[in-house]
Formats: C-alpha cells, structure tokens, sequence
C-alpha cells in the first residue's frame, strides 16, 4: 500500500514540475509570470488550510512560540518556490529538478544540529556524491555561430536550487520540530496559514508581483488558470499521500522511491518533446540525453547513501 502511495505522489510532483516549467514560459507575455505563479501558490495555502480547518476535528491552539516557528515555515514554503521558478526560468526542468536531491543532504545536517539527529559518513560522501553530479549536470556546451568553444557550467541555476533545497531543508525541519508533539495536521494548517501571510505581504509590498499576478488573471484565461490550480492541488494531494505513507512504514523506504522523481522528470519531457512539444520541448538529442542520464545517476547514488 505505501508503495503506491509514494509511486503516485512522485508522479503528482513529476507532473506538477512540468506544468510549473509550461507555466513559466506560457506566461512570460504578462510581464512577470513567476511572480504571478508565486502568489498562487502562496494564496492557497489559506485555502489548504481552511480545508484543514474544515474536514479536521480538534483543537488548533498552540503555544505562541510554535505558531512564529510554523509561520516561518510557511515563509520559507514561499521562498523555495521563488528561487525554483526563477531556476525554470534559466533551465530546462529536467536539469533544474535533480537539484532537490540536495534537500536531503541539508536536512541531515539541520537535523544534526536542532534535532540531535546523528549524521553518518557516508551520508556526508552521499551528499558530495550528489554535488558532483548535479555539476556534472549544469556543464553546458559553450558555441558560438554553432561551432563548439568548449564547456561552461551554468552557475545561475544551481544557487538558485541549492538556496531553493536549504530552504526546503529548513521548512520540514521546523515543521518536523512543531509537528512531532502537536500533530500533523494542527502543525499543518498553522504552516499553510504562515504560507498565505507570506503571499499577502508578496502581494502588498513586491509592486513586480502583484502585478504579475493581476495580469495573469486578467490575460491568461480559463485553461491557465484551470492547470495553476490543478498543480496546487496536485501537490498537496502528493504532500499528503506521502506523509500518509511515512505512517506504514520505517521513513527511509519512503524517501527511497521519493528519490525517483528526477527519473520521472527525465521521462516525462522526452514523452512531451516527442508527443506534446507544445507543453514542453527540450534537447533529446543522443549526447544529451547520455549527459543528463549519466548525471541523474550520479546524483541518484549520492541521494541512496543518504537514506540507506
């Protein structure tokens, strides 16, 4: 049963990951499409946790210091997603999703030192293991009038993941610290709260944002606006079905189907380049692809000796 509910979470994600990439460049013509998407995902965390509130029987009273710390997990939900989407903006989505192969390794050493949690050895040549090949994957061939002028590493995008993958870091680890004496779902709805406020503040002070946001409602239409809200709920369903599957079995089983979503990614948009090129169109040619592939393997390898 947890199987299928990681295999079918990932996929959720996998699919949210190529419609974000669609969305991003769909929605260049308005202006500021990632901060429009930004605020979309922030403002429905008030939504996700009115549900919460809704369908969920019990007290959500806690102390005022776990509220802030929950808040600020929501903040940094927010944060994660800005420094992803500007990463789409500057790669292509089977390139940029490896990188959250990176969260795990911040997460070991957060919880080392706030949770006491013990970090192995080889989890910390795992977490190297990862660096080399998410490097290995951002060499791009450097030409000039199509003639090779050697490589170069696209660096833009791999700070933009690895603060993207800290900050991912630091939300579970605060929603971890919260979540463990107050319950998933208390801790849940104050982090999908603190995820809303932070869309607010967006929306009432990042003058680029806000009017990004206006105009993707205004200009988009009905089919933009229909796959922006089936990606929030797409990931929110995954969010849930994966932690659902943490209950049935020791978290490490969890976390190693979990790493298969840079395959899935891979797959996915040579299915899309080759059938749905309007959705979603990359460079499949052979050499390519080996790169790629060789890299995600690296960088698969690296994320086993963080779990096993």
């Amino acid at each position: 049963m947890w199987i299928i509910l990681t295999l079918v979470a990932v996929f959720l994600w996998s699919l949210v990951n190529i419609s974000d990439s669609y969305l991003v460049e769909r929605n260049k013509h308005i202006g500021h499409p990632i901060g429009s998407l930004v605020l979309f995902s922030s403002l429905f965390g008030f939504i996700a946790a009115l549900a919460i509130f809704i369908f969920t029987k019990g007290s959500f009273h806690l102390a005022s210091s776990d509220i802030v710390l929950l808040v600020i997990a929501g903040f940094c939900n927010l944060l994660w997603i800005v420094f992803y989407l500007n990463a789409l903006s500057h790669d292509d989505v089977s390139s940029v999703v490896p990188w959250f192969l990176t969260a795990p390794l911040f997460a070991y050493i957060l919880g080392y030192f706030v949770l006491g949690e013990k970090l192995l050895p080889s989890q910390l040549v795992g977490g190297v293991i990862i660096l080399i090949g998410g490097l290995v994957l951002s060499i791009k061939t450097n030409r000039e009038e199509g003639v090779k002028k050697g490589y170069k590493i696209i660096w833009k995008p791999i700070i933009l993941m690895t603060l993207s993958s800290l900050l991912i870091a630091i939300w579970g680890i605060l929603f971890k610290f919260v979540g463990k004496d107050s319950g998933f779902w208390v801790a849940s709805f104050w982090e999908h709260v603190g995820l809303g406020i932070a869309g607010i503040i967006v929306l009432v002070f990042v003058k680029p944002y806000r009017e990004g946001f206006s105009s993707m409602l205004k200009q988009s239409g009905r089919s933009i606006l229909a796959l922006n809200i089936f990606s929030e709920i797409a990931t929110i369903i995954g969010n849930l079905l994966a932690n659902y599957a943490l209950l049935l079995t020791p978290v490490t089983m969890v976390f190693l189907l979990e790493v298969s979503q840079p395959i899935v990614v891979f797959l996915l948009g040579i299915i899309c380049t080759i059938f749905f090129p309007k959705v979603l169109k990359e460079d499949i040619s052979y050499g390519n692809l080996v790169h790629k592939g060789v890299s995600i393997v690296i960088m698969l390898v690296g994320a086993l000796m963080l779990v096993v």
